[in-house]
């Protein structure tokens, strides 16, 4: 029974599918990298939010939930050249999305959850060279018991 979206298997199908990647890690790597940024780029931090809905009994006290989950990739790029402006920085990561989104959109751990959509793509922050953005995408899933 999964109660949560596997976040190991995106870390795994990241490194995979996405070479540039020097670091990938978790939300725990996340928090720490909010206070002190990555040690190499590009990185990125992987993250899930499952949100449950109303349970339905059927049969003879079987139970069933449909569950959404919400896959958050937080990517990472340091801009050398033009800390400034932030233009290599702006180049490096929209090119990092995209092999992300490439990577992930229609990624699935296994038959029990649907294949990865995108959901939203987002600029989280630009200070002293480092550009952080988010890349958002959505499953769903079925609750047995």
């Amino acid at each position: 029974m999964n109660i949560a979206y596997p976040v190991a298997t995106v870390i795994d199908a990241l490194r995979e599918r996405v070479p540039a990647l020097k670091l990938i890690g978790a939300s725990a790597d996340l928090t720490a990298a909010l206070t002190t940024p990555p040690k190499v780029t590009p990185a990125a931090y992987v993250l899930q939010t499952t949100q449950g809905r109303k349970p339905q009994l059927c049969g003879e006290g079987d139970f069933v939930q449909n569950a959404d989950a919400v896959i958050q990739v937080v990517p990472w790029v340091r801009n050398y050249a033009a800390a400034a402006t932030g233009a290599s920085a702006r180049r490096d990561m929209d090119q990092l999305l995209d092999a992300i989104g490439q990577g992930l959109i229609a990624f699935a751990p296994n038959n029990l959850f649907t294949p990865l959509w995108l959901g939203q793509v987002s600029d989280e922050h630009y200070d002293a060279g480092w550009l952080t953005s988010q890349i958002t995408f959505f499953s769903d899933f079925r609750i047995q018991k």
